[in-house]
């Protein structure tokens, strides 16, 4: 400028955007400019290249309105959507938003590439505040107002994993139509903290279109439900009780996650860990487990180590106890058969002694019977035969009766009385006969009472009174007076 230097701003040079100056200007190229400030104090001069033309917002066509096509190209991306550039210094913004019908989110910069052209339709426009929203979904049909007859509930369908979120997947079936498949929908048995564990972004999954809310523009999605639920066949296979062989793949403070059959999950408690000989089961063991919990709604398995040895402790328990009450009611059967040989024995015993008794007892009370009423002779002791003297047992326990026995020498008189004819009646035999019936005992003071009733015709006689009939003694002067 005449020997003094200016200084273009990269801003001043266009109205659109550019990354560098080079991308208008060389150099040695002669330029007109306009000088926009003169600082004389710090000697600088600002230029502008642009502001020899028009700002492009006031040169818009007059027919340019909302609702109209426009083309443009990608000038500037930013996370919630992209720049396109209509014509030099005249932008709109793509927002996020309007990149898709589908109601998923979308990463502007993963959707959009610099330079690129998109045709987009003029959503608001706004010259004053020289603002402009494009919209890209709207060139097409809105596919949600048919949504209920291309995807209706239930029917089964492809799509592509678009995005992977920890709670679950987003899955475009069509373009602008998409839902997502929540992190507990995607498998009957596995368990998964993340979806990246089962499928990745740009794969192919088969999904089951499970609800639609045409308002809110979404689709719920499964993906495990195009099989039939298996814990309602698992639930006879992994039964309360049964054992199962499983390798235990993640252990942490709480417990353990062990790989079973059929591709299930259980869990093992921390204290369920314990092996007999005290230790814990460590990662990647195979170990045999006893199922403890089976709940078909919740999904959940609950595994126990500790159980399989304790049990077998309690089977072999159980064993031993059953050997020692088997043992023992045999040994109890024994001796019951021991002592009904012996009560039979003793009872056989007992018969004999108490036949014995009763004939001990029957010959004891004949012998009562018969002592007191021994034959008396009523003769005097001149007579020469033998005097008895009956002594009986009272009530009160006296010693038994004392028979005194006197006898006296046979004179010749005696013995011709005793081959001379007698006329009296004989009394021995009668008292013989009579033994069976009870006969009173007279003691030795009472001998003047009569003792017994006087039964002649039985031929019993009175003891302790003696008869003159009797008495032969009549007989006796006259052998003498012979």
């Amino acid at each position: 400028l005449g020997g003094l230097d200016g200084l273009l701003y990269i801003t001043d040079i266009s109205w659109g955007r550019i990354n560098h100056p080079t991308e208008v200007l060389k150099m040695d190229q002669k330029l007109n400019v306009v000088v926009l400030d003169f600082d004389d104090d710090k000697k600088r001069i600002s230029l502008g290249l642009k502001q020899l033309t028009p700002h492009p917002w006031d040169t818009l066509a007059e027919n340019m309105k909302e609702g109209e096509i426009v083309k443009g190209k990608v000038v500037n991306i930013e996370d919630y959507g992209a720049f396109l550039e209509i014509t030099p210094g005249v932008e709109g913004l793509v927002h996020v938003s309007e990149i898709t019908w589908a109601n998923t989110p979308i990463n502007a910069k993963e959707f959009f590439k610099l330079s690129d052209e998109y045709e987009a339709k003029v959503v608001t426009l706004d010259k004053d505040t020289r603002k402009m929203s494009l919209s890209i979904k709207q060139m097409t049909q809105d596919p949600w107002s048919t949504i209920e007859t291309k995807f209706p509930e239930g029917s089964k369908h492809t799509g592509i994993v678009k995005n992977i979120t920890p709670y679950g997947v987003f899955v475009e079936l069509s373009t602008g139509i998409g839902g997502m498949i929540h992190i507990s929908d995607l498998s009957w048995l596995k368990r998964f903290n993340n979806p990246n564990e089962y499928t990745r972004v740009g794969n192919n999954i088969d999904v089951i279109i499970m609800n639609i809310d045409k308002d809110g523009r979404k689709l719920q999605l499964g993906h495990k439900q195009i099989e039939e639920d298996p814990w309602n066949s698992l639930e006879t296979v992994f039964a309360v009780g049964s054992e199962q062989e499983g390798t235990v793949i993640k252990k942490d403070d709480k417990g353990a996650i062990v790989q079973l059959p059929y591709g299930l999950e259980g869990f093992v408690p921390a204290r369920h860990l314990l092996k007999e000989d005290g230790k814990s089961i460590s990662a990647d063991e195979i170990a045999k487990f006893i199922v403890i919990e089976f709940d078909r709604n919740d999904k959940r398995i609950v595994i126990s180590h500790t159980r399989v040895w304790e049990q077998v402790k309690e089977v072999e328990k159980q064993s031993v106890m059953k050997e020692k009450k088997v043992e023992a009611e045999s040994t109890k059967k024994a001796v019951k058969n021991i002592q009904s040989k012996v009560e039979k024995s003793t009872l056989g015993d007992l018969g004999v002694l108490a036949d014995l008794k009763a004939k001990m007892e029957g010959d004891a009370a004949a012998t009562a019977v018969t002592k007191p009423v021994e034959e008396v002779s009523t003769a005097p002791a001149k007579t020469g035969k033998q005097t008895t003297t009956v002594v009986a047992k009272k009530a009160d326990n006296t010693p038994e009766s004392e028979i005194k026995k006197e006898k006296e020498d046979e004179s010749p008189v005696a013995k011709k009385e005793e081959t001379a004819p007698k006329k009296e009646k004989k009394t021995a035999p009668a008292e013989a006969k009579k033994v069976d019936e009870p006969t009173p005992v007279v003691s030795a003071k009472e001998e003047k009472a009569p003792a017994v009733t006087d039964k002649k015709e039985e031929g019993t006689p009175i003891i302790g009174e003696k008869k003159k009939e009797e008495t032969p003694e009549s007989g006796i002067s006259e052998g003498k007076g012979e």
